[in-house]
């Protein structure tokens, strides 16, 4: 299991090509710079990291928040979240 949310997961999967055979990478460069950018910049905060992120790359940066706004809206489980806050 990866330590990184499940919208990190996702776009890493996706950049990575994960699934297409062998076709390859679906885009290496932006795979290359989002593992290059988590290693230099561990995931605290997310807000902090996807801001230094923006200024770093703000194509990769929107991709994430649309994913992470996707995953929060679709997704997201809050009735299991519910139950184990109470």
């Amino acid at each position: 299991m990866s330590p990184f949310p499940i919208n990190l997961r996702i776009i890493l999967s996706q950049l990575e090509g994960s699934g297409r055979g062998a076709l390859g990478s679906y885009d290496s460069g932006s795979y290359e710079a989002l593992t290059s950018f988590l290693s230099e910049e561990p995931l605290r905060d997310g807000d902090v990291w996807v801001a230094k992120l923006m200024r770093r790359n703000g194509m990769l940066a929107l991709r994430v928040l649309e994913v992470r706004m996707a995953y929060c809206n679709e997704d997201f489980e809050y009735d299991q979240l519910e139950k184990l806050t109470r």
